[in-house]
């Protein structure tokens, strides 16, 4: 076949490859608009552009290459935008289960105690309350 007149294939799985003119189906990212996949996103084969992680999920590395390498978001943390790198530690007088989008959607119940970092409430002990 001449290699002239036909292209090699598409971009490989976990890189992307946005303009025309591409020469290698894993590029390094030296050249714009090619590269690996970033954090909080993940690009099938042939990607032109990443495809962003959603809400309540988070890819904490390079390379991932389908919707499933977007993780839920941990306990006790939250992934409030699309293309989340890295959770944020769920502020005190909430808790996160795991895939939270928005802490203040969970606050801490009368009872409970909510630390920060909580994944869910923790009923107050015996002899003790929290009224608010």
């Amino acid at each position: 076949m001449d290699r002239l007149s036909s292209v090699s294939g598409p971009c490989d799985a976990g890189y992307f490859c946005s303009l025309s003119g591409g020469v290698e189906a894993r590029p390094n990212g030296s050249t714009a608009g090619f590269g690996p996949c970033p954090q909080g996103f993940y690009c099938p084969l042939g990607s032109v552009n990443p495809i962003s992680c959603p809400p309540g999920t988070f890819a904490g590395v390079i390379l991932s290459q389908a919707s499933t390498d977007c993780q839920p978001c941990l306990a006790g943390f939250y992934c409030p935008t699309k293309n989340t790198s890295r959770p944020i530690t769920c502020p005190r007088g909430h808790y996160c289960p795991t895939g939270t989008v928005d802490p203040s959607k969970t606050p801490c119940p009368i009872g409970s105690a909510c630390p920060e970092g909580q994944f869910y409430p923790k009923p107050c002990g015996a002899g003790y309350y929290q009224d608010q």
